[in-house]
């Protein structure tokens, strides 16, 4: 290739870059909280079956919540409203487009605002509308959940508990993002406790690994009796003999197996008490099988706010026990 041509390419291609790079600077910040979704649609069809639906998916009650908390908080406006609401956090866009050959459901980020993430749902007919709905309704809610976990991941990235990271790399092999406001209260080879602690709010993150050796351990009444046996054991209540335990004569636990950074993982969803005291809340598990190492490792979070919503502190301990990985063998262990 000709020595100018090239060195002209090049140059083009820089330009380009940098182009793009300062496209990606000059975005402002989005706006909006956490679990926010702004809903842009057609009153008729926010009005109608296809609101109804969608609705369903967004602001389908938590099982867990006592206070009728929804998955998100929903602002809905008209297509011709959006120009100035285009910097929100969450957007999800439906529209009826006729030249379509058949239903599409498109993501893409960073367009008006960053982090920003934004859902596209168009179908050829007010008619398809309604199935493409059903249809991609829990996709909708995976890539939502997916982006806030993401944005959540990279702020405590950037604000994190070094000393109790180190202490899960080098003790329990594990790669995990800690925000500095938790602290490493309990840190034993068995079991370990993060918590965070203000005037009306407790936050705890519990975390223990025992050997996997039959597939009937991820059972569901095998998991549940596990961390039945752990909190008995490590998470006392404020009065003598008194201890964690899972609520389940109220609220059934629900329980869903998924793929996760290459590792088999489950994920539980229920209610604590405290046998012996007045106490409860919302807790999840994230289970996660290290195949390397033959071990099922547990990270278990909880949340006490008497008659406060919780659901965004879920959301947030959600975020860092998925930050969670297995650290790979090194030569000599295997």
């Amino acid at each position: 290739m000709n020595r100018c041509l090239k060195k002209s390419i090049l140059c083009f291609l820089a330009a380009v870059l940098c182009l793009s790079c300062k496209r990606e600077t000059a975005l402002p910040i989005i706006v909006g909280n956490l679990n926010e979704v702004l809903v842009v649609m057609d009153d008729a069809q926010w009005k109608g079956a296809p609101g109804r639906e969608l609705r369903t998916f967004l602001m389908d009650t938590i099982p867990w919540s006592t206070l009728s908390e929804t998955r998100y908080n929903i602002t809905h406006i008209p297509h011709e409203s959006f120009e100035s609401f285009r910097r929100h956090r969450n957007i999800v866009t439906v529209n009826i487009d006729p030249s379509l050959g058949r239903s599409m459901l498109s993501a893409v980020e960073n367009r008006w605002a960053k982090p920003q993430f934004i859902l596209s749902l168009a179908a050829p007919s007010a008619d398809s509308l309604l199935s493409a709905i059903d249809r991609f309704g829990d996709r909708m809610v995976a890539l939502l959940d997916a982006k806030e976990r993401e944005r959540l991941t990279e702020v405590y990235a950037r604000g994190n508990n070094i000393a109790a990271e180190k202490y899960f790399e080098e003790e329990h092999q594990i790669d995990v993002t800690i925000p500095r406001v938790y602290s490493l209260d309990v840190a034993t080879p068995e079991f370990c406790w993060l918590s965070r602690e203000e005037r009306i709010l407790s936050v705890g993150i519990l975390f223990w690994s025992y050997p996997y050796t039959d597939t009937l351990q991820l059972t569901k009444e095998a998991l549940l009796a596990k961390r039945n046996e752990m909190t008995q054991l490590h998470v006392p209540g404020p009065i003598d003999s008194s201890y964690m335990a899972i609520e389940e004569d109220y609220i059934e636990p629900t329980m869903q197996s998924f793929m996760y950074k290459g590792h088999y993982c489950i994920r539980i969803y229920g209610w604590w008490k405290t046998v012996k005291a007045f106490m409860g809340g919302p807790f999840e598990s994230i289970i996660m099988v290290d195949e390397e190492r033959n071990r099922i490792l547990t990270m278990d979070g909880f949340v006490y706010h008497p008659q406060e919503k919780k659901r965004d502190y879920l959301t947030q301990i959600d975020a860092i026990m998925l930050s969670m990985s297995p650290l790979p063998l090194k030569d000599k262990d295997k």
